[in-house]
């Protein structure tokens, strides 16, 4: 480049090598700046910058899963949806919209949700932003995000299979992990359960559909922080019992943090089996061993509300569907309650 923006020195006089050195860095300059000016606009559009799909970017192929994109706003306000279209159980492309448009911020990073039903393990996910009405909209921004087998920022995963059970759990761990590890290698089937674990309630569905892809759902209430968000009217919690209603299941683990949780306008009142009648505290029974089937008696933990092996309990009166497991004679320890179609 320099050598060609030189002055040729049989037709000119040679400049002293400073100065010839300077205007050779002037024009390169000259010449770079449009080019510079023309990347700085386009980084200025508004860009689809993450992808996001199911829970812990795990989902099943032929449900019903979230998918969460991440659109870095350009230069100007954009009102958009968006669109995303991916391959059926067909292969035929399918294309969902989003019910609403969203606003795009200058310069500020956004997520929009949306519900999809992929067809295929490994299908390529073209999201694009549409501006102005559905039938004669504009396309602002559009990118294809392909799949990996482990997802990052800019890659989904790979989708699980029909037959693989997908449990998701929220608000801490309590010993699923390794009972799944347990069972996956005792039955040894090909089709390996998985589990994952949300940090945040906004990590939920607002739809009951997009629950599909779960075979079960836990909430554990050793993180009550977790849940404060939450009233019972939110859309999480109403699409949740939704879901539940319809045929899906969930676990309460409930222990610590029961009275806020579970008492009056607590965001998880609306599932208690029965009447919340307070917290307290018990130790691991026999028929609790007889319910998980240990081949030995529980271990008292070490340290405990108590101090003296006891565990922190709902007392839950009247209680409706089957006691599983309990405490003497009032005290139910694990409780299966129908709800709708579903399982509480």
């Amino acid at each position: 480049m320099s050598r060609g923006a030189a002055i040729d020195p049989p037709t000119a006089r040679r400049l002293p090598w400073r100065l010839a050195s300077r205007c050779a860095l002037g024009l390169l300059l000259a010449a770079a700046c449009p080019q510079l000016a023309a990347a700085q606009e386009a980084n200025q559009d508004p860009a689809i910058v993450g992808i996001r799909m199911g829970f812990g970017h795990l989902y099943k192929v032929g449900h019903w899963t979230p998918i969460e994109l991440t659109v870095r706003g350009g230069r100007q306000s954009l009102t958009a949806r968006v669109r995303v279209t991916l391959p059926d159980g067909d292969g035929a492309r399918s294309q969902v919209v989003s019910e609403r448009p969203y606003q795009f911020l200058p310069g500020q990073t956004s997520r929009a949700l949306l519900y999809v039903k992929p067809g295929r393990v490994d299908a390529d996910i073209e999201v694009a932003l549409l501006r102005g009405p559905l039938e004669a909209s504009d396309v602002v921004a559009r990118r294809v995000f392909a799949p990996r087998f482990e997802a990052d920022a800019t890659h989904q995963r790979t989708a699980l299979l029909t037959e693989q059970e997908l449990l998701v759990g929220i608000g801490g761990s309590i010993g699923v992990e390794g009972a799944l590890r347990a069972r996956n290698t005792a039955l040894a089937s090909g089709y390996e359960s998985r589990y994952v674990e949300v940090n945040s309630v906004a990590q939920l569905p607002t739809r009951w559909y997009g629950y599909d892809t779960v075979d079960c759902l836990i909430l554990s209430t050793s993180n009550a922080e977790i849940y404060r968000p939450l009233s019972e009217t939110s859309a999480q919690l109403v699409a949740l019992r939704q879901w539940v209603e319809r045929g899906g299941k969930l676990v309460l683990s409930v222990g610590a943090s029961a009275d806020e949780l579970l008492g009056p306008g607590g965001p998880l009142a609306s599932f208690v089996p029965g009447r919340y009648a307070g917290a307290t505290l018990a130790r691991p029974s026999r028929s609790l061993e007889t319910f998980i089937s240990a081949t030995e008696p529980l271990p008292e933990p070490a340290r405990s509300r108590g101090g003296d092996g006891r565990l922190p309990a709902a007392q839950i009166a009247a209680a409706r569907g089957e006691v599983a497991a309990q405490v003497g004679d009032d005290l139910p320890l694990v409780i299966r309650s129908p709800l709708g179609f579903g399982e509480v």
